[in-house]
């Protein structure tokens, strides 16, 4: 199980890097790091999508530690 979280970690902040450049595309050659974090907070779709990754991931990891 630990590789299926370590996998969904990997995969919600791939996304949420590449968020930007998706939305956006041709826009983004030179965005500094500031800039992504700035436009993922600043877009309703992005925190929309983090907050369902977010829910996902406390999901699983309760379910997990409740096996425990």
């Amino acid at each position: 199980m630990k590789r299926t979280i370590t996998a969904l970690f990997a995969a919600t902040a791939g996304m949420t890097a590449a968020a930007p450049a998706f939305a956006h595309p041709g826009e983004h050659a030179d965005i500094h790091l500031g800039e992504a974090a700035a436009h993922i907070l600043h877009s309703p779709f992005h925190l929309a999508g983090i907050a369902a990754g977010t829910l996902i991931v406390a999901a699983i990891v309760w379910k997990v530690a409740a096996k425990r």
